[in-house]
């Protein structure tokens, strides 16, 4: 290659294949941009090892901090999940990138797709450049906290639905760091884009209260929304640009399986612009069978009853956790989940018949229950 390939957007999909790139294709001339002053959107990023276990070797410099197992908080149980999770913080990915690329990184520097073009030999946008035609929304608001008389929280709870709602569903997930500081991340579920901080911020401050955390001073805050998509995404192909927009796990929001299994796939090959278009191509399209099920899980949190279909989800094995997170499912995982999905419909129907203050139509109720 005569120019480089440049890398647009320093996200965590950017991010990890300009690390991946430098250490195991160092032959390869790229310049990696990214229009903000931070790597990693400045996003705290977890995940569970099985998530990424072909790339742990090379995800090492950048995690920050793991644990060994951690806690699911149910209405109806409580669990333990024994597998390490691992926590990526935002400082720790610009430190190790920006010394590592060195003069292969520019910050605080846009470019659009065209104009890279002019100085590349091909460009990788990893920016999220797609749209759905149909999504939802997850609110998130992050807080690390320092509790002067210190906690109690030894394994992270990744998950944990007793809490007050608030909007179509919330949740929240929590680490400890140390004996005095906790990242809690607070996640509404919402079919709107609006996002009111100083409610999340006082709900948030609810429940460190109800923990017992008081007197809990915020370090650091992040907030930002993402899509839950509930239909396929749709990007453009054009010229010598590669698009790896909206790969993500539908319902997590996690990039981390995606792009730690295509950017394996990607160091294998001679990195030219069109091995790489026919590979991201075959990626799409594998993926896209498995994504449709966790849309069809989307529409019931969208639509339906987000909370039956969060129990059932954090109900099962840890070998079907495993499936579910890691895009990996099983020929008998897809038709329960279809069947599951009906099910929970046709009890939402019945809950919102039964709790109804208008009073049942007597016909009606006859014709239905015959059908």
């Amino acid at each position: 290659m005569d120019k480089p390939v440049i890398i647009l957007g320093g996200g965590i999909w950017g991010s990890l294949l300009a690390l991946r790139l430098k250490d195991a294709l160092p032959e390869i001339d790229f310049i990696l941009y990214e229009e903000s002053s931070v790597l990693g959107q400045g996003h705290t990023l977890t995940f569970k090892e099985s998530d990424a276990t072909n790339s742990m070797e090379w995800l090492k410099p950048i995690i920050s901090q793991s644990w060994e197992k951690s806690q699911i908080r149910l209405n109806s149980k409580n669990r333990t999940i024994h597998e390490k999770w691992h926590l990526i913080a935002p400082e720790k990915l610009q430190q190790v990138l920006t010394r590592k690329l060195g003069n292969k990184l520019r910050i605080n520097k846009t470019l659009t797709p065209e104009f890279a073009l002019k100085d590349s030999s091909f460009v990788i946008d990893t920016r999220n450049s797609c749209y759905f035609k149909r999504t939802g929304f997850k609110k998130n608001l992050t807080h690390e906290i320092e509790i002067l008389h210190g906690h109690e929280l030894r394994d992270p709870v990744i998950f944990d639905s007793c809490v007050n709602q608030k909007e179509r569903f919330r949740c929240l997930s929590y680490f400890p760091l140390d004996s005095q500081r906790i990242l809690i991340k607070d996640s509404w579920y919402s079919m709107n884009l609006s996002i009111q901080m100083d409610e999340m911020r006082s709900a948030l401050g609810d429940f460190i209260s109800t923990k017992g955390w008081g007197h809990a001073r915020i370090l650091r805050e992040e907030g930002h929304c993402s899509e839950l998509p509930l239909s396929p995404p749709v990007f453009r192909e054009e010229g010598r640009v590669l698009s790896l927009g909206g790969l993500f796990h539908d319902l997590t929001g996690c990039s981390i399986v995606m792009a730690t299994s295509l950017i394996e796939e990607m160091i294998k090959t001679s990195f030219r612009f069109g091995e790489l278009k026919e590979l991201i191509r075959g990626f799409r399209q594998k993926m896209e069978f498995e994504r449709k099920y966790i849309r069809l899980l989307n529409q019931q949190i969208m639509e339906e009853n987000p909370g039956k279909m969060f129990e059932f989800i954090f109900s099962q094995s840890d070998a079907f956790l495993k499936r579910f997170s890691g895009l990996n499912l099983s020929v008998m995982d897809r038709p329960r989940m279809i069947a599951l999905s009906s099910k929970i419909k046709a009890e939402t129907i019945f809950e919102t018949m039964f709790h109804s203050k208008m009073p049942l139509d007597v016909k009606g109720s006859d014709s239905f229950s015959n059908g």
